[in-house]
């Protein structure tokens, strides 16, 4: 099945999902009750919980299919596996519960087990990555360089064909001002590992820093085949676009980005630069309604985020930047960009 496949008949909002979850277990519920009061008055309380959980549990399958889809398609046996353990877990739970009728003798030692699970899901998560690698995940955010670049080549000694450790390397050697290395690294992660949506992502992040917004669009495309009903794929696009003046289709994706789910600092510039583009498309009657959002959503924490992405930004970002954040926090607070640098 291929990524356009997956998108349509999987990559629903989650919103929709909950939607489709309560009409479906609801639809389901009403059905039985009425066969207990019409055709059928013996049904027992313990039919009626195995048949609304075993309905919730195909619901869940659905939404499932499409993890185990990307794990089983970028061969990563990490992901698969996890992903099993956590689907053999819930469908046990809904099981026994649905057996039991809910009876609290069954569920009281079921909800004892969920702290032990979670814990066991994260410590598979940790020690499935190479150590060399999170130690210098966590350099690169530190700032020691040294060390990350250490770490790397004690990685690669030992796994030459390490998809993340070619990731980190990139964004290192970017950090260095060596573009060209940082392309050649993120070509080879892309020859190991051509489903990788990581990859083309960050590569598109890449051509989106240097101003290289044509490439930078094609690669986000390429992200979001590879893992369609992704947030941050949708809104790395709708900016991609923005810059190549296709703006209706950059709103598209925009909404679907907020709609899939956006951490918040993301949201808020993603309503802004919604607001801009309807500004420029002269439908005015929604623009305000996007800026009192973004406004709203333009927390200490999100203005002190974007505050530090200006200073490492290319000019053309951080005329851009400062417009955004002189529009969500005040003139006072921003200084507004100079018009001589107005290139947007």
């Amino acid at each position: 099945m291929d990524a356009p496949t997956l998108a349509r008949y999987f990559a629903i909002t989650p919103r929709t999902y909950f939607q489709l979850f309560l009409g479906t277990v609801g639809g389901v519920l009403l059905l039985i009750l009425a066969a207990r009061h019409t055709v059928a008055p013996g049904l027992s309380d313990r039919f009626l919980s195995v048949m609304v959980l075993g309905t919730a549990l195909v619901i869940m399958s659905y939404r499932f299919v499409l993890p185990f889809a990307y794990a089983w398609r970028l061969r990563s046996r990490r992901s698969f596996w996890i992903l099993l353990i956590v689907w053999v877990y819930v469908a046990v739970t809904l099981g026994l519960a649905a057996g039991s009728a809910f009876d609290l003798r069954v569920l009281a030692p079921l909800m004892l087990t969920l702290p032990l699970f979670f814990l066991g899901h994260l410590v598979l998560s940790l020690t499935s990555l190479p150590p060399e690698l999170l130690r210098a995940q966590y350099a690169l955010r530190s700032g020691d360089r040294v060390a990350c670049r250490g770490l790397l080549e004690r990685l690669f000694a030992r796994q030459p064909d390490c998809t993340e450790a070619f990731l980190v390397r990139a964004e290192l050697e970017y950090q260095e001002d060596r573009t060209a290395q940082a392309l050649d690294l993120y070509g080879s992660a892309i020859r190991l590992d051509p489903y990788n949506a990581a990859v083309h992502g960050a590569l598109g992040s890449l051509h989106y820093s240097e101003g290289d917004f044509e490439d930078a669009r094609q690669s986000y495309v390429r992200a979001l085949e590879c893992q369609p009903g992704l947030g941050i794929h949708h809104y790395h696009l709708g900016l991609a676009l923005r810059m190549t003046a296709c703006l209706w289709e950059a709103l598209d994706h925009l909404r679907w980005a907020i709609e899939y789910g956006l951490k918040p600092e993301l949201s808020c510039f993603a309503y802004y630069a919604s607001g801009q583009m309807l500004e420029r498309l002269d439908a005015t009657a929604a623009v305000e309604r996007y800026y009192r959002r973004a406004t709203q959503l333009a927390t200490r924490s999100v203005v002190d985020f974007w505050k530090s992405i200006i200073s490492r930004s290319r000019l053309v970002h951080r005329v851009d930047l400062r417009r955004f954040l002189s529009l969500v926090v005040g003139q006072k607070d921003i200084e507004p960009p100079p018009a001589e640098e107005d290139v947007l």
